[in-house]
């Protein structure tokens, strides 16, 4: 393996990453353009996409400029599309952070959309403004005789090749940190969600719904005329389910499915963010264990995917509102037939409460 790649290599490179990047930016003005304007993308878990969708932006057009400013380090350009892609490829990650904290809460905290909604400026903080602190203690420090940091690095301007370390300090090994935290809540959420599932399935043929039992028996429980466990008993035994009873179990079941529904599309993410970040990774443990040395292999499939983010968020957008997909062409084909004025009117009508969120999270 080479220090360095050859001419050709670094066309086809570029070639490579540029294409991927724009793919990725259509995808996410997809995805910001179908949040914006139609009524039917309105989830939680769809306004996490579409705040992360910005950052993939971003970084892609770093991604496009490639190779152009690697030749002069200490440009503006160079410098600025080094910036970016520290702060903005790592950004995703943190975003699926936040949908996994989301599963958590919804799950162990019975969090509803509301409750969710109002983490997300909190959300928007972290994980845009986190990756800031790295970005910009990197773009004004400099090494030995005033060399900065920011520089060539193979594809495009980034962290300098002479400091292969620091790349793995201050970017790899925070994301794969985070990967791991998202990896032990989905581990955890996935126990939970089995046991429940089983739970339901045992219970399903019954009058009793297990996880309402408590609810609605602990006002008995607490009542002053219940003196001995004798009668608490027997009156479980001989009582009947009551309309309140089942409304409760239906409403349990309708959370539950909802935070079922909400746990796979995250976990998609996560399978998405994987694709990601295990090429990428590689390739640079693999520069940092030979001596610098390049993995053409490595150097071309991390080249690959890495401006893939936006697209792979946005293929799994659409996989999890198929149902809204098929709702918003079906709109814009009445609308066209109709005619133009009614066009926007049409498409951009939101709902204006939550139950349409929760209508859609069970599909």
């Amino acid at each position: 393996m080479a220090h360095d790649i050859t001419e050709g290599q670094a066309k086809v490179l570029t070639t490579i990453e540029r294409t991927n990047a724009i793919i990725s930016m259509v995808a996410c003005a997809f995805t910001i353009l179908t949040f914006c304007f139609s009524k039917y993308f309105s989830k939680s878990i769809n306004r996490l996409v579409f705040y992360a969708s910005f950052g993939n932006l971003l970084s892609d057009i770093a991604i496009i400029m490639s190779r152009d400013f690697i030749d002069n380090p200490d440009s503006a350009g160079c410098q600025i599309q080094a910036f970016i892609i520290q702060v903005f490829l790592s950004s995703d990650v943190l975003w699926t952070l936040a949908m996994a904290i989301n599963v958590h809460l919804t799950l162990y905290y019975k969090y509803e959309a509301r409750d969710v909604r109002r983490l997300e400026p909190i959300y928007l903080v972290c994980c845009y403004g986190i990756p800031l602190i790295p970005g910009f203690a990197l773009l004004f420090a400099q090494g030995h005789h005033g060399v900065r940091i920011f520089g060539p690095a193979i594809a495009y301007c980034w962290i300098s090749s002479d400091w292969a370390l620091l790349r793995i300090l201050v970017f790899y090994a925070p994301i794969w940190v985070v990967i791991l935290a998202i990896f032990g809540i989905y581990i955890r959420a996935g126990r939970t969600i089995y046991k429940v599932r089983k739970q339901v399935y045992f219970f399903q043929s019954s009058d009793l719904d297990p996880i309402s039992i408590d609810e609605v028996t602990s006002p008995i429980q607490s009542s002053d005329e219940v003196h001995s466990v004798g009668p608490i008993i027997s009156h479980y035994a001989t009582s009947t389910p009551s309309r309140a009873l089942r409304a409760l179990r239906r409403r349990n079941h309708e959370r539950d499915n909802a935070a079922w529904s909400y746990t796979k599309c995250a976990m998609l993410f996560f399978g998405a963010m994987l694709i990601t970040w295990i090429p990428s990774s590689a390739n640079r443990l693999y520069s940092l264990t030979h001596n610098n040395s390049i993995s053409i292999p490595l150097q071309f499939v991390s080249a690959f995917v890495i401006p893939l983010q936006g697209f792979w968020n946005c293929v799994v957008y659409v996989t999890t509102s198929w149902v809204a997909c098929k709702n918003l062409f079906h709109d814009m084909w009445l609308a066209t037939c109709a005619g133009t004025n009614n066009f926007m009117e049409r498409i951009r009508s939101r709902p204006d409460n939550e139950g349409e969120e929760i209508r859609e999270n069970r599909q």
